[in-house]
């Protein structure tokens, strides 16, 4: 018969409980005319059932069908899971090899201002700028010589280079083929501003005379109604004079 003893213990200032498991073989009575049976012929089935517990979880075989072989303890058997791994710490890198990563930094680092100042300035000055930048490239060599990092920048400014000359050519380009055509464009363009300033001008000072041109208009009005008054009148005394000499 299978007997299971399972022993916790527990260890001082609070730490974890171990789980100590026995298992005892289970004694089977073999029969005198199942002794010749092969263990092929037995017909035993296991079902494990997961326990709970707080420090770690172990599995319990619920019950034995037992076969021909003979008859089994009902009682459950505790096995005890495997712990699990644990992780290691990598090992420390060389002193050499965090120094060149570290000088590959910085020099990284200064080197990408560059490509900023490169990029502000304008496409006369560009091939001086790269000039400049290739002369500073060389200098921090002395520094750290990371083969890649270099052949990397200056690949990048000799395309930058070549670019700059590109868009030279193409502006001087534009300026020969469309370069009449924007002189007569700008001419007109300045024409327009001129007139367009004179009629703001104007239009400032015709806004500035409007409350005289309006009290001269009142004053007009008034003359222009006496002046009606005084035709009519004579109007009146021509009619009269024509009258008296019929």
């Amino acid at each position: 018969m299978a007997q299971a003893i399972a022993k916790q213990g527990s260890k001082k200032k609070g730490a974890r409980k171990n789980m100590v498991v026995e298992v005892f073989e289970p004694v089977v009575t073999v029969a005198p005319e199942a002794e010749h049976q092969t263990f092929a012929s037995s017909d035993v089935a296991l079902d494990l059932v997961t326990v709970p517990s707080s420090d770690e979880p172990i599995s319990t075989i619920s019950h034995v069908k037992a076969g021909p072989l003979g008859r089994a303890s009902q009682e459950p058997t505790v096995l005890a899971e495997p712990s699990s791994l644990v992780a290691t710490s990598p090992l420390p890198l060389p002193t050499s090899i965090i120094a060149s990563d570290v000088k590959t930094l910085i020099v990284a680092s200064l080197l990408s201002p560059s490509f900023q100042i490169i990029k502000e300035c304008s496409l006369i000055d560009l091939v001086v700028r790269v000039v400049a930048v290739r002369d500073c490239a060389t200098t921090l060599r002395a520094i750290s010589y990371d083969k890649e990092l270099f052949y990397q920048f200056e690949r990048l400014l000799s395309k930058l280079k070549r670019w700059g000359i590109e868009a030279s050519q193409r502006e001087l380009e534009v300026q020969r083929l469309c370069g009449p055509r924007l002189t007569a464009l700008e001419e007109a363009l300045a024409q327009h501003q001129g007139l367009i300033r004179d009629y703001e001008e104007k239009k400032t000072i015709y806004l500035s005379n409007q409350p005289h041109l309006k009290k001269e208009d009142v004053m007009y009005s008034i003359e222009i109604i006496a002046l009606d008054e005084e035709r009519d009148r004579l109007d009146t005394n021509i009619h009269k004079m024509k009258t008296q000499q019929e």
